[in-house]
């Protein structure tokens, strides 16, 4: 299989800095136990509270798609079997009765200590895990804020300018038209569209 038909391993490292604009989460930390999609994932906060959480902003392939699984691998690569800070944006109730939170997701440190990320006056950051998926190729900028995000949507256009991931597909589908057109239930939003509103957070600096 051809490299720029898999999501781009480039994007594991990103490195974001984020800064909050006074705005109140509730941030959880936990380990990651299990990646179930290509944006959905099981954290254990503490030794018995489990959480599926849900990356806020992005929305990957379901798993049936075009590189859903692609996804999948890329997000397993980044997060799993590690400690991982979750700023929670919203969350929804499944007819299951899973509570889903959706969030920002951050890694305090890059996985590969060679390929660090590099401090600006003092502030070395942390890894935003939500904007490497975009960057790597493997998804979606969806809309969960008031104002669209700007940074995001950059890094989006230029991974479709360069054909990472499933942009070097043709006509890739996104996951809600999917949804629709195979009537399969889901709160992935088109961009337009949007879901729970909260405050935009303060700029978020690429290093």
């Amino acid at each position: 299989m051809r490299f720029n038909y898999l999501c781009s391993s480039a994007g594991v490292f990103l490195g974001l800095a984020f800064y909050s604009a006074g705005v109140q989460a509730e941030i959880i930390t936990g380990s990651v136990t299990g990646v179930s999609s290509g944006d959905t994932f099981t954290l254990l906060e503490g030794p018995l509270k489990k959480h599926v959480v849900r990356l806020a902003e992005v929305a990957a392939p379901d798993l049936k798609q075009d590189f859903g699984h692609n996804a999948q691998q890329w997000l397993t690569a980044a997060i799993l079997s590690r400690n991982v800070i979750v700023d929670v944006v919203s969350s929804e109730r499944r007819s299951n009765k899973v509570t889903i939170l959706i969030g920002r997701v951050y890694l305090p440190q890059p996985k590969i200590s060679n390929q660090a990320v590099p401090c600006k006056n003092g502030d070395c950051g942390k890894i935003y895990v939500n904007a490497g998926l975009i960057k790597a190729g493997c998804g979606w900028v969806t809309k969960v804020v008031d104002a669209p995000d700007l940074a995001m949507i950059s890094l989006e256009n230029e991974a479709r300018k360069s054909k990472v991931g499933l942009w070097g597909t043709i006509n890739p589908e996104p996951p809600w038209v999917y949804r629709k057109e195979h009537k399969i239930a889901g709160s992935y939003s088109s961009p337009e569209e949007g879901p729970q509103k909260r405050s935009a957070p303060g700029p978020i600096r690429l290093y």
